[in-house]
């Protein structure tokens, strides 16, 4: 056995091993670990050694919609919709219809003030709620994150 174990250490650092040869060696090594062996000593931190210095293995993931996001997008949406309501209503009018107030919601041209503004507040706050529960998750995700990096 001490043999093989020496044939195996002189074949690895002359870069003549298999893999196989390779996995038993390791084996050995592990067994005979302690050993005082100057030789086997050297030959396990060589392998350990260049088994530590080896890239790690990437690993491709597929990427994950968390919820925040899905209402950060909502409210962009709408953020879009309130906008372009707002620059519709400010081109479109002439300085005789400048105090109208003019939507066109679903292809529907609206010119109920109180109905647009009721529109509009409601809008604000579906953003105002989005954008507080975003806040709530990205604080949550975050201090998660830094307990984890604490551990």
């Amino acid at each position: 056995m001490n043999n093989d174990i020496h044939h195996l250490i002189d074949s690895y650092f002359a870069g003549e091993t298999t893999l196989q040869q390779e996995q038993r060696l390791r084996k050995l090594l592990l067994e005979n670990a302690g050993s005082g062996d100057p030789a086997v000593e050297e030959a396990l931190a060589v392998m350990s050694f260049t088994a530590a210095s080896r890239p790690e293995k990437r690993v491709s993931r597929t990427p994950v919609m968390l919820p925040w996001m899905r209402l950060a997008g909502i409210a962009a949406a709408v953020a879009v919709v309130v906008t372009l309501v707002f620059k519709v209503v400010g081109v479109r009018g002439d300085s005789a219809d400048m105090g109208a107030c003019v939507a066109y919601i679903g292809n529907q041209k609206v010119d109920d003030r109180d109905k647009i503004m009721e529109l509009v507040a409601s809008d604000w706050a579906e953003i105002s709620a989005a954008s507080a529960e975003i806040n709530d998750d990205v604080s949550t995700e975050l201090s998660i994150m830094f307990e984890s990096t604490e551990n």
